[in-house]
């Protein structure tokens, strides 16, 4: 779709779409999970996920940038996306009674973005 909006000089950014579509879906879930957690108070919880994430953002920028350039940045912001995902979903998990859901929920959208990140980074 990239080509036929924007035209061929465009061309360039479609490797970095499977990755950019990766994050918005991990962060979407993580988004929902954390909005609960701020419903009830348990900021802590958010602040240290968002810490580990950008700790993770940061240094993995600084590792992969240098040897796969732009191309990393959609999957870098991916993995803190679910870094994320992860932590809100384990402290919505302790904070309610249907754990069993919330896993499946979290499980079945990890798999799907490492299904997509399988398919697509090596292209």
């Amino acid at each position: 779709a990239t080509p036929i909006i924007f035209g061929p000089g465009y061309n360039a950014v479609r490797p970095l779409w499977p990755g950019f579509g990766v994050f918005v879906m991990l962060r979407i879930l993580g988004t929902a999970y954390g909005t609960q957690l701020v419903a009830f108070g348990q900021i802590r919880w958010r602040v240290a996920a968002q810490i580990a994430a950008l700790a993770f953002t940061c240094g993995a920028l600084v590792l992969l940038l240098p040897v796969k350039g732009i191309l990393a940045a959609p999957w870098i912001l991916s993995g803190a996306a679910l870094i994320l995902l992860l932590s809100y979903g384990e402290a919505a998990i302790r904070k309610y009674n249907d754990a069993v859901s919330i896993r499946l929920y979290s499980l079945i959208y990890c798999a799907i973005a490492a299904i997509i990140f399988v398919e697509f980074w090596c292209v």
